[in-house]
């Protein structure tokens, strides 16, 4: 290779070169992906994995309660329709996701960029640390300060109460009269219900062996429906206001004592009844 151990700068050295240069470079250089298409990529990928294995499961579910009697299909039939709930739900994310994706305006841009010779050489730059700045000295202030609160130019800050706070803790009244209605238990679920008056009914569904349970609290314009999959540790919280979703969120536990919440983009989820339909 000719002049394979020279500068760029010793064989550059007029307008024409570094176009030259430039257009050459754009055309061999392997640009990677944009990271947004990386995580739309690897999104699609773990979405899949996930519908997959909840298919799985309504398969290993379906052939159980078809190979028993009645009494073992009955049991089953709950466990299967929270499955194929969350399989579809799942699909339609899926397909979303994929939709988005292929509808999105596509184009091809290369960029060359020449520098001027600065040296991004660690060895090239300096770090200093400081002791004392403005925002280390506010940090210490609040800190020192002997009220839970004050107010620094305007705005108010507040510190970590100690355990032994002189400040007593305050009394929660609730000013809702609720009344129970009915509670009733079947082979796989605890049903109860209650109201605070016309304007608000509550109604919630919990199984005693999987953990699940779900809830529904309608009021006179909005309405709450959760609902919780023990076997996927997911929950979904989704609000409605005069008959239509307002928002739906989705928290996932990520197996490290955490839970992720995130928007749903699921446009088609129903408002609940009076009762809800899951209600028997």
């Amino acid at each position: 290779m000719l002049h394979g151990n020279d500068q760029i700068s010793q064989l550059v050295t007029n307008r024409q070169q570094v176009r030259a240069f430039a257009s050459v470079a754009a055309d061999t250089i392997d640009i990677p992906d944009a990271p947004e298409i990386t995580a739309i990529h690897d999104t699609i990928t773990s979405k899949k994995a996930e519908l997959a294995s909840l298919k799985a499961r309504l398969q290993t579910v379906e052939t159980a309660m078809n190979a028993g009697d009645v009494d073992v299909y009955n049991s089953y039939v709950n466990t299967y329709n929270s499955l194929l709930h969350q399989v579809q739900f799942a699909q339609t994310e899926v397909n979303e996701i994929i939709d988005n994706y292929n509808s999105r305006k596509t184009y091809i841009q290369h960029v060359c960029e020449i520098s001027g010779g600065i040296g991004l050489e660690p060895e090239k730059f300096k770090v200093s640390t400081r002791n004392n700045t403005p925002a280390l000295d506010q940090t210490r202030r609040l800190a020192q300060m002997p009220e839970p609160t004050t107010i620094i130019q305007g705005e108010e800050w507040g510190r970590s109460a100690p355990a032994k706070s002189q400040h007593t803790r305050k009394t929660l009244n609730l000013n809702r009269s609720w009344v129970a209605g009915e509670k009733k238990q079947t082979q796989t679920a605890t049903l109860s219900s209650a109201r605070k008056d016309s304007s608000e009914q509550y109604w919630s569904s919990k199984s005693g062996a999987a953990g699940s349970w779900q809830d529904a609290s309608v009021r006179t314009s909005t309405a709450t429906e959760r609902f919780y999959d023990a076997d996927s540790h997911v929950l979904q919280v989704a609000d409605f206001k005069d008959g239509k979703l307002e928002a739906c969120i989705v928290g996932k536990f990520d197996g490290r004592d955490s839970i992720v919440f995130e928007k749903s983009p699921r446009q088609n989820i129903a408002s609940p009844q009076v009762p809800p339909n899951w209600w028997k």
